[in-house]
């Protein structure tokens, strides 16, 4: 009898007609938008960086390969279980949800449907077969909003996991590139699949694989190194004990947390070289640093300093002390808002990581507490009005697209920068990015796969509205993606307007396409509790002004009671020069008035002169 099997598939070969249970050995679903992270950057980069968009398509199957490690599933009583490789199997499933949904009425939906589900008789089987997912998965095919507050732990973070997904794929490949990046996907990412056909064995290589005894970290490899090379043991045993205290301290954050401080100090501080952005180019400094950077810093070691005792005792007591303090209080304020600090927990919101090696790199070890604070401010700061200039005009954001362009940027223009310098440097980045234009056509577009990137938009103009007029800023519980209280974007124009032809929709718009391009432009939206929107989204305008006035302080500028009695409101119009005013009636020049006026509350936020703001200390 066969006790073990194994081979090389493609997705397309390991996913097509299976179904998978999920056997005791793991049950839950538990990675983070780190991982998701990871894994589409080193997707969509090594795509990108095989593809030309001058390829025909047949061209994909010459693209190189992605392997993505080893699936062990055992087979019995005719069924087959995922004994390990659930978290990158779901992952993918997430994925190809997502794709699939970007490809609307495209025949290449037949090729990734078969890799989700099997429909016999009516009934989707999904290919990862637990039942507590199945709402959240028909909801995610159908694009529909789930209701998640009494979901599994497990079914929550799958939704988290997608809502990452729609955020961090990178918008170039969702145009003409996507059914390129599709074929490269399902055909040439493969896995290794090992089959089992008793529970003993299954069992035996899972343990075999996942046992962690006898694999170092590259951060035990790091600590090896730098201490073997401290010949004194009194200042060997201190180094230890430092090591000990900062890993336990960055422990406390997440498991990964030790890695990704080393990668993105050492990226920060010191690589001098990235890969080249063609096809086969050998990796450099940046890619090194991130795959292997235990051994990066043995081969660097002259760069680094280490050199004799003095500087391996310099690089764990002065330099790993300094940059994993530095790492906590960015970490601390990606996760919650922090004064002075905002912008880092708004960047982070947008998912955009690059943030953390940009704000390292400007960092000397030298510098006192309030020159960190001011260079984090100042160098925050300018990544939130870049990232939103970005979007306003259409960029992409995410880390594939921007990664060889902020890595120059804090090689060559940041790097243990004074603050007057740095803040030029920054301003002068600043200056050769669009600004917010005073035509605006921003807002969502076709087919809404910047959706969280409207909703973070409406989020931060609702924040700041509300901050400038005395009220605490709401950013953190508007951004909230599940449960009952979880905002959602508002059309203010109901879909089924202009087929009603409601209060002369059509003399307005006399084509429907016109019509949907103007109800999803910026100045039509809003945000409105989940629960709320449910009750009046189909409204007409009139219906919904009334309710407008107990909503947020932006739904609340549609209404005259906003206008009076609100002095701290009418003093935010008077210094700010904002046009903001009621609109009894939502036509198309209000539409423009309202475009126009997000505009300019736009450059009010995002102005350059933020960065003449943050204090510069010497």
């Amino acid at each position: 009898m066969k006790k073990l099997d194994g081979k090389v598939s493609s997705i397309r070969e390991l996913l097509f007609g299976a179904r998978f249970g999920i056997d005791y050995y793991q049950r839950e679903y538990r990675w983070e938008r780190r991982q998701v992270e990871e894994l589409i950057d080193d997707l969509t980069s090594q795509f990108g960086d095989d593809h030309d968009p001058s390829d025909p398509r047949g061209k994909v199957r010459d693209y190189r390969h992605y392997f993505l490690g080893a699936v062990i599933t055992s087979e019995k009583e005719g069924k087959r279980f995922l004994i390990d490789g659930q978290q990158r199997l779901t992952t993918l499933s997430l994925l190809l949800i997502f794709l699939l949904r970007a490809l609307p009425g495209s025949e290449d939906q037949a090729n990734i449907r078969p890799l989700i589900y099997a429909e016999k008789y009516g009934t989707k089987a999904f290919t990862i077969d637990v039942e507590e997912r199945e709402a959240l998965l028909q909801s995610l095919l159908n694009g529909e909003t789930f209701e998640a507050s009494a979901a599994s732990d497990a079914v929550r973070t799958m939704l988290a996991r997608y809502n990452d997904i729609e955020a961090l794929f990178p918008p170039k490949i969702l145009s003409e590139s996507l059914p390129f990046f599709v074929d490269w996907l399902i055909e040439n990412v493969q896995l290794v699949e090992i089959t089992a056909y008793s529970d003993e064995a299954a069992y035996t290589i899972f343990e075999t694989m996942n046992d962690r005894g006898l694999r170092l970290t590259p951060a035990e490899m790091l600590k090896g190194f730098l201490l073997a090379n401290i010949p004194t043991e009194g200042q060997r045993n201190h180094c230890s004990d430092v090591w000990k205290r900062l890993e336990q301290q960055l422990l406390g954050i997440d498991k990964e947390a030790q890695a990704d401080c080393f990668k993105a100090w050492l990226r920060a501080q010191h690589a001098q070289s990235i890969r080249e952005r063609r096809a086969l180019a050998a990796d450099q400094d940046f890619e090194l640093i991130g795959r292997e950077f235990h051994r990066w810093v043995k081969d660097h070691a002259d760069l680094l300093g280490l050199a004799n005792e003095a500087g391996f005792v310099a690089f764990i007591q002065r330099e790993y002390t300094f940059f994993a303090g530095a790492y906590q209080k960015i970490r601390q304020a990606s996760e919650q808002l922090t004064a002075g600090l905002e912008a880092i927990y708004f960047n982070h919101s947008s998912g955009f990581t690059l943030q953390l090696p940009l704000m390292l790199s400007a960092l000397s070890v030298d510098d006192p507490a309030h020159v960190i604070e001011s260079k984090l401010r100042l160098v925050a700061n300018y990544v939130d009005i870049a990232i939103h200039r970005r979007i306003w005009s259409y960029q992409a954001i995410d880390y594939s697209t921007n990664y060889y362009r902020m890595f120059t940027l804090l090689r060559d223009k940041l790097r243990r920068r004074p603050l007057q310098e740095l803040q030029q440097a920054l301003s002068d980045d600043l200056a050769s990015l669009p600004d917010f234009d005073s035509s605006p056509t921003w807002g969502l577009t076709r087919g809404r796969m910047n959706r969280p990137q409207v909703k973070r938009f409406l989020a931060r103009l609702t924040h700041e509205l509300e901050q400038e007029s005395g009220q605490p800023g709401r950013y953190v519980e508007y951004i909230t993606a599940s449960g009952r209280q979880a905002y959602e974007v508002e059309h203010i124009w109901a879909e089924q307007s202009w087929a009603e032809d409601r209060e002369g929709f059509r003399t307005w718009y006399p084509q429907e396409e016109n019509f949907r391009e103007a109800r999803n432009r910026i100045g039509a939206l809003l945000l409105i509790p989940k629960s709320v929107n449910a009750s009046y989204s189909a409204r007409s305008y009139a219906q919904k002004r009334t309710p407008y006035v107990t909503q947020n302080a932006l739904a609340q500028t549609f209404c005259d009671q906003a206008y009076q009695n609100n002095p701290a409101f009418l003093a935010f119009l008077q210094r700010s020069g904002l046009p903001f005013q009621s609109e009894p009636e939502f036509t198309p020049d209000a539409l423009e008035r309202r475009n126009h006026l997000y505009a300019r509350f736009a450059q009010r936020i995002w102005s350059v002169n933020r960065l003449d703001q943050t204090s510069l200390e010497s």
